[in-house]
């Protein structure tokens, strides 16, 4: 049965990956802009939610690369309003910014603004999209498909045979959320999991943290029998708070499981009954990637030609309570893991 499930999360996100290469060899456009010599570069940063612990980090690690260069480097909060990302990329290029990173926003939301800079010659780079776009000189990510998969998959296999029933936490504005989900929901059909409600942070009002505890505290009342057994989330930022919710009321039997990792991910795995696993990339991919992105726009820069729908990707990992990493692994300078052999996922 295990050999099963394996080859449907393969098979699953081998046609996702398929998706996500396809679309970077589709109408690949160059851009080759004059050398900016000495000029003054200012590279702008649109957030998505900069009050989360990776957006943190990932903003850190590009200001650290910018500073290093003599650069400028300014962030814009969306605070999770997505469709201000049109306004805030066109007052960039308008303002002449020299280049934009897009952090876990869907160019699909300000695709005319991505047109309009591809134009002008400043190039933008998006960070956990999930997916390539034309007019976006490259994508910063994991293999998202494989992220979801692998979260789903150690899901089952706490709560198999319980008939069980579960909630699932997605974003249907995010292709990142899309992907994940597309292959968790495989997983689960196949094993017969019951989705018992899938709560989308599309619906959310006001602190997305807070609505997911509140909705996961009306499913938990509205259970008295204990048939929901756990929870798949496709971001530590709702699936932590939907940990401390099982928790908080009485349900230490529960098991949660997320995709994406952060110190505090870590943190919450080791300290909380109903926080069970993470998979993700970003303890040992932030510093390398950001270096990755920041030389593509050295390139660039130079003068010299660069492809649009280029990728810099990683494999994620899974992170469990079995096999968690010791104190200092989350953006191990290094990038050396010194843990259980089969904390790599192969």
């Amino acid at each position: 049965m295990e050999s099963k499930v394996k080859k449907v999360v393969v098979g699953v996100t081998l046609f996702l990956t398929v998706m996500f290469f396809t679309t970077s060899l589709v109408s690949a456009a160059a851009m080759k802009i004059p050398p900016k010599g000495n000029k003054k570069i200012t590279i702008g940063v649109v957030d998505l939610i900069s009050s989360i612990e990776v957006a943190a980090i990932y903003n850190a690690a590009y200001k650290k690369e910018a500073e290093a260069r003599g650069w400028s480097l300014k962030v814009f909060d969306l605070q999770l309003n997505i469709p201000q990302a049109q306004s805030v990329v066109e007052n960039m290029i308008a303002a002449g910014y020299d280049g934009i990173i897009v952090n876990w926003t869907s160019p699909h939301f300000f695709k005319k603004q991505v047109e309009m800079a591809f134009s002008k010659g400043i190039p933008i780079i998006t960070v956990g999209e999930g997916v390539t776009h034309p007019g976006i000189i490259a994508e910063v990510g994991q293999y998202y498909g494989v992220s979801g998969g692998l979260a789903a998959q150690y899901l089952v296999s706490k709560v198999r045979g319980t008939k069980p029933k579960i909630v699932t936490l997605m974003d249907t504005r995010l292709d990142i959320s899309t992907i994940k989900y597309a292959v968790a929901k495989s997983i689960f059909n196949f094993y017969n999991v019951q989705i018992l409600a899938e709560l989308d942070l599309a619906s959310a009002q006001g602190n997305p943290g807070v609505w997911v505890q509140e909705q996961v505290r009306n499913l938990i009342l509205n259970d008295p029998n204990k048939e929901i057994k756990g929870a798949w989330s496709f971001w530590e930022g709702a699936g932590l708070p939907a940990a401390e919710a099982f928790s908080s009321a009485g349900r230490n039997d529960a098991v949660v499981v997320t995709c994406e990792d952060s110190p505090r991910t870590y943190e919450l795995i080791g300290k909380l009954p109903t926080m069970y696993a993470a998979s993700g990339a970003n303890g040992v991919f932030v510093n390398s990637s950001v270096k990755k992105l920041f030389k593509l726009f050295d390139s660039i820069f130079e003068g010299k030609p660069e492809n649009d729908q280029q990728t810099i990707e990683a494999i994620p990992y899974l992170v469990t309570k079995e096999n968690l990493p010791p104190k200092g692994y989350f953006l191990n300078p290094k990038q050396v893991y010194s843990g259980p052999k089969d904390y790599i996922v192969k």
